[in-house]
């Protein structure tokens, strides 16, 4: 299953920029469409882009063995979460979203090792919401784990 790259949200007309999604060819986005006035689009860059349409389909078979649809990403501006990448607890029952911040990757020539240990670790946290799990505080060094 591919990916494709669209955008959501956002107001031409107004000069408003969207949300950049990569979502799996066929999936619908409305789950993070109900949300999404909670986070601040972010624009990501060629290398960005490359890395994730590089390594979401190795995302999607981590997912499936999981038991979980293939996840939706989308760039967002997290800055003020403290985190570089954030899944939108509610969204394991469908395609997981997976929010991912680009200005962390900037710093890197080829951002890849580090956008694929965020998104598997959010992935994680997909997987124990999946299974009823609630969170606490020990589950970030079993996703860490995971992640690495």
């Amino acid at each position: 299953m591919a990916y494709e790259v669209i955008e959501v949200g956002g107001d031409p007309e107004w000069d408003e920029v969207g949300f950049t999604m990569f979502r799996p060819k066929g999936r619908k986005h409305h789950q993070f469409e109900e949300v999404m006035d909670d986070y601040t689009p972010a624009q990501g860059d060629e290398d960005l882009e490359d890395a994730l349409l590089e390594l979401l389909p190795r995302l999607r078979s981590v997912a499936t063995a999981l038991g979980l649809h293939p996840p939706t990403v989308v760039l967002a501006n997290l800055s003020d979460h403290d985190h570089f990448a954030r899944f939108v607890d509610g969204t394991e029952g469908g395609s997981p979203v997976l929010l991912l911040d680009p200005a962390p990757t900037r710093q890197f020539f080829n951002p890849s090792q580090f956008v694929w240990e965020s998104l598997a670790h959010e992935l994680g946290h997909a997987h124990f919401r999946s299974r009823g799990v609630e969170y606490e505080p020990e589950e970030e060094d079993a996703v860490e784990g995971f992640a690495l």
